[in-house]
């Protein structure tokens, strides 16, 4: 029985109508047993959604312990990147310090080189124009 019906039966008892107060606690009766049978349905509903939050719950703790595994390994790979980038660096200002100390020695032996080669032409041409000097010397001397 249906709520309105109740309340139909509670409008004509104040009215003095047909049905009488047995009637009206039967179906009263009926309307509570109703309302116990949903109000347990409704129960039931609610630990059943209770017992999915609490599924949902988990996995999002499952979730937050994968994340938390993939954000520690990413932070070591981080570091493991960084190390590596250290090595690199160290390894690279190594070569291109070796490669200045290559070029200084060699710009420094081609510089020697260049001297040793311009004092051998100017002992050349010191001894040419000696040799002139001389031939003239000697040309004015012996005319």
């Amino acid at each position: 029985m249906s709520i309105d019906k109740l309340f139909e039966y509670e409008e004509e008892l104040r009215t003095g109508g047909a049905p009488n107060a047995e009637v009206f606690t039967k179906a009263l009766r009926g309307v509570l047993r109703e309302l116990k049978q949903e109000r347990s349905g409704m129960e039931a509903s609610v630990t059943e959604l209770k017992g999915g939050i609490d599924k949902l719950d988990h996995r999002i703790d499952k979730l937050d312990h994968r994340i938390d595994k993939l954000d520690s390994r990413v932070s070591a790979l981080d570091h493991k990147v960084d190390a590596v980038e250290l090595r690199l660096t160290a390894r690279i200002d190594a070569r291109i310090d070796l490669a200045k100390a290559e070029l200084t020695t060699e710009i420094r032996n081609s510089s020697l080189e260049i001297m040793k080669a311009m004092n051998n032409q100017l002992y050349k041409t010191m001894g040419a124009i000696g040799t002139i000097i001389a031939v003239f010397y000697l040309i004015e001397k012996f005319t």
